[in-house]
């Protein structure tokens, strides 16, 4: 399991009160935190109710568990609080991670949005940025220098996996996904995004450049 930061911008994204707490970035398929109940995108709130600070906190706090020990989490969930219980393996095979950095029908093959140009995938955008196909998403083909994407680090060849809790398969989901925030009054969306350079992250994009 890889974890990282709530930073305010991710935290306004995701419509939070307050940047605390670790958000998952990404769970590896029937590992342990999966087989938990851990899912990606859950931002983990307290240990065995000691609210955590941030991705450091918790990884250091789960270093200090003892094996065969039940812990509670406690997780806000697509804004809903829910609780985990985790028995600690001695030899957990799920790593867990601190990252510091913060089929549908596509509409049309390409689009712009946010500053950044997107593509469906298709084996020439594949084979243009060297992507394998198991990745599925939009890719972004260029980023607009003077736009907040880019101040993230969003690069060409990166792939956005989802819009929020939509998940992507073409750049009108991206779009709809934009709408949808504007909708609820909000400045940015939060974008998983699977990262040429290798890993997932969370991205918080102002929605003000289109």
């Amino acid at each position: 399991m890889e974890i990282q930061p709530v930073t305010p911008d991710i935290a306004g994204a995701m419509g939070l009160k307050e940047n605390k707490g670790a958000l998952v970035a990404s769970v590896v398929p029937n590992g342990p935190a999966a087989k938990a109940g851990f899912e990606q995108g859950d931002v983990i709130l307290a240990i065995d109710g000691q609210q955590v600070d941030d991705s450091r906190d918790v990884v250091r706090r789960v270093a200090n568990l003892t094996a065969g020990r039940t812990t509670t989490f406690n997780i806000n969930r697509q804004g809903k609080p829910t609780q985990i219980k985790v028995t600690i393996g001695a030899r957990p095979d799920d790593k867990l991670a601190s990252n510091a950095q913060g089929g549908g029908a596509a509409a049309g093959p390409s689009a712009s949005a946010m500053g950044l140009g997107l593509s469906s995938l298709t084996p020439e955008t594949r084979r243009a940025f060297n992507l394998n196909d198991e990745v599925n998403g939009v890719v972004i083909t260029k980023v607009d220098p003077e736009s907040d994407a880019a101040d993230k680090g969003l690069q060409p060849g990166d792939v956005v996996l989802k819009i929020g809790s939509r998940v992507v398969r073409s750049p009108a989901d991206v779009q709809a996904g934009i709408a949808e925030a504007r909708n609820g009054g909000r400045k940015s969306v939060l974008l998983l995004v699977a990262r040429q350079s290798g890993g997932t992250g969370f991205f918080a994009v102002d929605i003000g450049q289109t």
